[in-house]
């Protein structure tokens, strides 16, 4: 099972994470973490806006994001093109993480993730956010009039920076690349992407892009996990 890390999460004293490739085997994640299956948390993703706080073991709920300032809880996001993102506040001891496809960064996923964090005292200016492997600007085509749900949610110049058009109906969207600008729009100043592309690096990655345009019927995911060490 390969692996990548953020350097700028790397440093950041008392957190562990990974980026996973090409796996959504719970029980491999939670071992390479060293704690037991029932301490890797997840979430019924659902490209919403809602981010919650996790204090303990329960049952899986319906959102997007989610924080935690205890110590041995993993919080695992699943993807396969859209973004993984893995925060920290290493001074304040609270992690977080955030699944971010379209619609759910021009919901507020992002913001919602950074306010849940900052309740449990965490401050966005303290914040490191890494950007995991997604697709690539250059291989995610949408239609043109994806645009006007931005605009309808006063988002229209900022995505023009993050949109190339290819035709009258279509362009390329630059998805990690909104994502970064939504996080570092609430001052988080600390932002990394580890620019590795899921649709291109089919060896390491699922890609549900690509497997659509190939036909073919197993449409994998990896994770994406964080945590505090123990205390």
């Amino acid at each position: 099972m390969r692996e990548a890390t953020s350097p700028l999460l790397h440093d950041c004293s008392g957190v562990r994470h990974r980026f996973f490739s090409r796996t959504d085997n719970a029980l491999d994640v939670a071992a390479s973490f060293s704690i037991a299956p029932e301490c890797l948390l997840g979430l019924e993703q659902i490209h919403s806006a809602r981010a919650i706080a996790v204090r303990g073991k329960g049952e899986t709920e319906r959102a997007d994001g989610m924080a935690t300032d205890c110590p041995g809880l993993a919080l695992s996001i699943s993807t396969a093109d859209c973004v993984p993102v893995l925060l920290a506040d290493g001074k304040a001891g609270v992690v977080g993480a955030l699944h971010a496809g379209w619609r759910g960064a021009l919901a507020g996923i992002c913001e919602a993730t950074a306010a849940v964090m900052e309740s449990l005292g965490a401050r966005a200016s303290e914040m490191r956010a890494a950007l995991g492997p997604s697709i690539s600007q250059q291989c995610y085509e949408v239609d043109a009039p994806l645009l006007d749900a931005f605009a309808q949610a006063g988002e229209s110049e900022r995505a023009q920076r993050f949109f190339s058009r290819t035709s009258e109906t279509h362009g390329l969207l630059d998805l990690p690349g909104y994502v970064a600008a939504r996080l570092e729009s609430i001052g988080i100043a600390h932002v990394e992407n580890i620019e590795h592309c899921t649709y291109r690096d089919e060896v390491r990655y699922y890609s549900y892009r690509r497997a659509m345009h190939r036909g073919e019927a197993h449409r994998g995911r990896q994770l994406s996990a964080i945590m505090l060490e123990g205390k």
